[in-house]
């Protein structure tokens, strides 16, 4: 089963977004309050770390704070109100930000381009063809419609999920867009 680890301050935005997860066909591995709850799951869980879906302040740090003390690779969504949208360029290049109100959809969508783009690559490519290369710029628009990323930030998140996964980068943008 799908699953994914929460980080949120508040037991009500927490409900909120499990509930939304668990109808979506995901099992919630942990409910943390704190930064520290979730780097020490993530100590005990090792590279089978989930997705981690988690609001921008946590009660004793930010969501920034808590992605750079991570294993490298770990997928982080970090939900952001209106009065936090601008805080999103100030974000490390593999976290992803949505905006609230957040649709059920776009976070279900977003959870499952991050578990298809972990899934074992299945062949290797030498090089980049012209059709390639046009795959991953529709990638990077997408990155930067839904999730407001410069085309240099969406750019780094297609590189580092390619390389975090074993990827080509044209194949992970192109499970990127089949999910978009």
């Amino acid at each position: 089963m799908k699953s994914v680890l929460l980080a949120f301050q508040n037991d009500r935005a927490s409900t909120v977004i499990k509930n939304a997860v668990v109808q979506g066909g995901y099992s919630v591995q942990c409910d943390c309050r704190s930064g520290a709850e979730v780097i020490r799951y993530a100590e005990r869980m090792a590279e089978m770390l989930p997705p981690i879906v988690c609001g921008f302040r946590l009660a004793d740090m930010t969501a920034k704070d808590l992605y750079e003390m991570l294993p490298q690779g770990a997928n982080v969504i970090v939900l952001l109100s209106a009065a936090q949208s601008a805080l999103r360029y100030d974000l490390p290049s593999g976290m992803l930000a949505l905006n609230l109100p957040l649709s059920k959809s776009d976070l279900l969508q977003t959870l499952e381009s991050i578990e298809l783009a972990s899934e074992p690559p299945v062949r290797e490519r030498v090089h980049r063809s012209d059709d390639e290369k046009r795959i991953i710029d529709e990638a990077k628009t997408l990155l930067m419609e839904r999730h407001l990323m410069t085309e240099s930030q969406a750019h780094r998140y297609l590189q580092r999920q390619s390389m975090n996964n074993g990827r080509k980068m044209a194949e992970t943008a192109a499970i990127i867009l089949s999910h978009g």
